[in-house]
């Protein structure tokens, strides 16, 4: 058993990365937030590669540090000399959780920024918004962060996260036959033109976990008062519960369950937005260990080599550790791979083919298996929560199967 408890300081070298800086703007509430590269223009043929994001820098439930991340990593590549002698230019447009801001900056990117690829992403309106939008303009995108079910049915987009619907199989399949719980109950949101694509997964990861004992818990997003849902899993006979939740929530619905007496003899699953020092910190009371949550990439608090470069990267960048700065870090370190064993030119065409061919790319030890275009991220490591860390109790990756 290890603990992931935040690394002390540490210089670390990675051979993808190297230290540098670049300006971050601010010009609109479409922010224009990150420029990366030489002032010359070109559509990545010429002395520069053009990469954008449309992500949710700002918002209802923004990811800031999924581009802030993606752009550390560019910056760095830049300062090694680029690709191959070309230098990223990184534009992120901020989409502020709204589907319209988002069409409009993926629009001003692909036609008016000539980017020839997306990377880095972290948003829950991007894909619904413009799948068909980068099909149309043979657009092709390493999604870092989807939290858009659309993400998931596009043959331009491969999120690298396992979003709500993947990660709900995966924390079905592991309590059915690993913990061999008995009745499970599962959370569905009540997100407008979601709640069908939620109840399909659902009916999937049953069929993965070969289990059908699952009671539905109905929950809209905002919602502060956790006492009706912690009442409902005990009136439904449920000894474990799957719930996704930002860490301060997690810690809410907790203490609603403690405070209602349903803690004791439930086995709480949290999904991996709920994972971080956050969470920890806030149940640190000895009376909340047991509480797990899943994790779709390596711990990003874990003291360990596979993620030592990541968290070296972002401390000198002054991005948090989060799982969306995690994503955004290994996202563009793909792209980069990707780009490298190309020999130019660097067109929207040639990188979309890149893209789109990509096989078996390395990623460092930070999923169970390399990235290939199309092929989702379906493997967790599960971490349990002790007096305010949270520890892994073994190595292994948990695989949907087939």
């Amino acid at each position: 058993m290890r603990s992931v408890a935040p690394r002390g300081k540490r210089t670390v070298a990675h051979s993808w990365v190297r230290r540098g800086t670049c300006l971050l703007t601010v010009t609109s509430t479409l922010v224009l937030a990150a420029s990366c590269g030489s002032a010359d223009s070109g559509s990545g043929g010429g002395s520069e590669i053009k990469i954008g994001a449309v992500s949710d820098v700002t918002g209802s439930n923004p990811y800031p540090e999924a581009t802030a991340a993606a752009k550390a990593v560019f910056d760095a590549v830049n300062q090694d000399g680029g690709i191959n002698g070309h230098r990223i230019d990184y534009t992120v447009y901020d989409a502020a959780n709204s589907s319209a801001t988002a069409a409009q900056a993926a629009l001003k990117l692909i036609t008016q920024d000539q980017v020839v690829a997306m990377a880095g992403a972290g948003s829950a309106v991007d894909c619904s918004a413009n799948r068909e939008l980068y099909a149309e303009n043979k657009i092709y995108s390493i999604t870092a962060y989807a939290a858009d079910t659309e993400c998931f049915n596009s043959p331009n987009i491969t999120p690298l996260n396992m979003g709500g619907p993947l990660g709900g199989q995966i924390a079905l399949y592991y309590l059915a036959n690993v913990v061999h719980s008995k009745k499970v109950c599962f959370t569905l949101y009540q997100i407008p033109n979601q709640m069908e694509a939620q109840e399909n997964a659902l009916e999937e990861g049953m069929k993965y976990a070969n289990f059908n004992n699952v009671e539905k818990i109905i929950l809209k997003p905002g919602s502060t008062d956790y006492t009706p849902v912690v009442i409902a899993v005990k009136n439904a006979g449920c000894d474990a519960f799957i719930f996704g939740a930002s860490p301060s929530s997690t810690a809410a619905l907790i203490r609603a369950a403690d405070t209602q007496g349903v803690f004791d003899g439930i086995r709480w699953l949290a999904l991996s937005n709920s994972y971080g020092s956050e969470s920890a910190s806030l149940l640190k009371d000895p009376k909340y260990n047991g509480i797990q949550v899943n994790t779709e990439l390596e711990p990003y608090l874990a003291d360990s080599s596979t993620v030592a470069p990541y968290q070296a990267l972002m401390k000198e960048y002054n991005v948090p550790l989060t799982a969306a700065s995690e994503a955004g870090y290994v996202s563009a370190q793909l792209l980069v791979s990707i780009l490298k064993k190309m020999s130019g030119p660097y067109t929207r065409e040639a990188v979309g083919e890149a893209m789109r061919s990509a096989s078996q790319v390395s990623t460092g030890g930070f999923t169970a298996e390399p990235f290939t275009w199309g092929k989702f991220n379906k493997s967790s490591k599960f971490l349990t929560l002790n007096a305010g860390a949270w520890e892994l109790k073994d190595e292994k990756w948990y695989t949907l199967p087939n």
